[in-house]
């Protein structure tokens, strides 16, 4: 396996990798949940699975698409623990008591996604932001995002 800035590139065959999209894209599909995928029971083997998908080492067809896109894209894996670490918490940590505990929670379950889409949708290059502005964009709006569903969710219930 060819290495690529000191991070293992992937053999994926290109066959299994559009059946991996495929079953990806069912699950999002019947699901509509984006966060679908780390909610699962298994969240606690997805994080000891997070370096493996990182070193080029995918465990399922699931793990067969995020290695590609971090093979791709050169995601950095810090905001993808976060974001776990973000659903165990929401998981298991029940109600806020101020809004920092609020805050983080979203910067681990949606903070984390803004930033990691810049990184895949990228930035014009006649941009006028700089990179570190987009990124903080990205973020801030996440976090945004996040708190506009939990107010809709507060709302309906």
């Amino acid at each position: 396996m060819a290495t690529e800035g000191g991070r293992r590139k992937p053999e994926l065959c290109p066959c299994f990798l559009e059946e991996a999209y495929e079953r990806c894209r069912k699950i999002c599909a019947e699901f509509a949940k984006t966060y679908y995928i780390s909610r699962s029971p298994s969240n606690l083997l997805i994080i000891k699975s997070c370096q493996d998908i990182f070193e080029g080492r995918p465990h399922d067809m699931r793990d067969a698409v995020l290695t590609h896109t971090v093979s791709n894209f050169s995601l950095d894996i810090k905001p993808v623990r976060d974001f776990i670490k973000g659903e165990w918490t929401q998981e298991n940590f029940g109600t806020y008591q101020n809004f920092q505990e609020l805050y983080l929670y979203c910067y681990y379950g949606a903070g984390t996604v803004g930033s990691l889409s810049v990184t895949v949708m990228g930035i014009a290059p006649d941009s006028v932001f700089s990179a570190q502005g987009v990124y903080e964009a990205a973020f801030y709006l996440g976090i945004a995002n996040q708190l506009t569903n939990i107010l809709r969710d507060v709302g309906e219930e």
